[in-house]
């Protein structure tokens, strides 16, 4: 028999119907009726350091700016930033050119990735039967300039002539329209439309090289499906020339126990090493351009080298393989977690008398 304590139970009883009161006060009223203790506000943004709240607020206890972006032009507006209190960054990159241009503390958390969704298959790697005799080599992220899909195609497509196996699975698309005019710089033949106005990657992809047979573009893909096409693939190639953060794409994939050949350079630096994964080190300088003012630190790998990793990928399957799970390994020993990025922000808040 349960037995509970009648002065416990009506504290409790009463806690709650304060804080049910509570909110319902604030769904009648709107932020207007919560107090300044009671408030901690977390604005968010982007490149040009726009944001889609009003900073202008100051009702709250603390108020942080949590700043994303890869335009380092976005920095000669930094006084859209004088209203934080402090100021949270997601790449040592953004969190260095951060501090160059404010007063306001700048801490580093880093993003995180699902490891109850996105898992490593175990020691045995089984694909489907009628992948079983390919070599899958899987890219995501969304389709624009920044990251690099033109340099893969174009990489990939030297490959496939080699290696007839080879097969490239795409998940380019995205919610928002695609507005980079630099869409494939390094490329002969431009991206277009089908008759349902979306992006025809399949025809961007056998207009530049890529045999019909060697391209699968898996269209809008749900993300909670995503686990069971990386299990199948043998590498993954993120070809970014710019990551604000640490690609999600690219932790994805080393959660799943999945070798990244990888841009070492922006964001990525925080995320890619020789040994939990495959760097990108032979790069140029990207020119600022009509779609990014600022490229501080950008860098354009070169298409030859990417061709040389999936060339070392698959001529050693069981190094690679264990590259892969040595990634996935690094994730879990580093606490690249989104719960471990939820405890590192809720530290901080308390660490700062909130």
């Amino acid at each position: 028999m349960l037995c509970v304590d009648p002065l416990s139970y009506q504290s409790t009883k009463h806690r709650l119907e304060q804080s049910n009161a509570r909110i319902q006060q604030i769904h009648m009223h709107g932020v207007d009726a919560l107090q300044p203790h009671e408030t901690i506000q977390i604005f968010s943004h982007g490149n040009g350091f726009n944001s889609h709240s009003d900073t202008n607020r100051s009702w709250s206890s603390m108020r942080l700016a949590r700043v994303v972006f890869e335009d380092t032009s976005s920095t000669t507006h930094a006084n859209k930033l004088d209203y934080a209190d402090l100021i949270i960054a997601a790449s040592q990159w953004n969190c260095d050119l951060l501090r160059s241009i404010n007063t306001a503390p700048v801490v580093l958390i880093h993003e995180g990735v699902d490891t109850n969704v996105f898992t490593a298959p175990g020691s045995v790697r089984t694909k489907a039967p009628q992948l079983s005799s390919r070599f899958v080599v899987y890219s995501g992220g969304k389709a624009e300039f920044r990251k690099g899909q033109d340099l893969l195609i174009r990489a990939f497509a030297k490959f496939a002539r080699d290696h007839h196996d080879a097969l490239l699975v795409t998940n380019w698309h995205s919610p928002w329209n695609i507005r980079d005019q630099l869409l494939g710089p390094l490329l002969t033949e431009p991206l277009y439309k089908n008759a349902e106005g979306l992006p025809d990657f399949t025809r961007w992809a056998l207009e530049n090289g890529i045999a019909h047979d060697q391209f699968i573009d898996l269209g809008m893909f749900p993300n909670q499906l995503l686990p069971q096409v990386l299990r199948q693939v043998d590498v993954a190639v993120v070809a970014s020339r710019a990551e604000a953060c640490t690609s999600l794409v690219a932790k994805e994939a080393m959660a799943c126990g999945v070798p990244v050949i990888a841009s070492c350079h922006t964001g990525l630096v925080d995320l890619i090493t020789e040994d939990n994964s495959y760097p990108l080190r032979t790069f140029k300088r990207v020119e600022p351009n009509e779609a990014y003012r600022g490229t501080q630190g950008w860098g354009e790998v070169d298409p030859e080298e990417i061709y040389e990793a999936l060339c070392w990928c698959y001529d050693h399957p069981t190094e690679a393989r264990a590259l892969g799970l040595a990634g996935c390994q690094w994730l879990s020993t580093q606490g690249r977690t989104w719960a471990n990025h939820a405890q590192e922000l809720s530290d901080l808040i308390r660490n700062n008398g909130c």
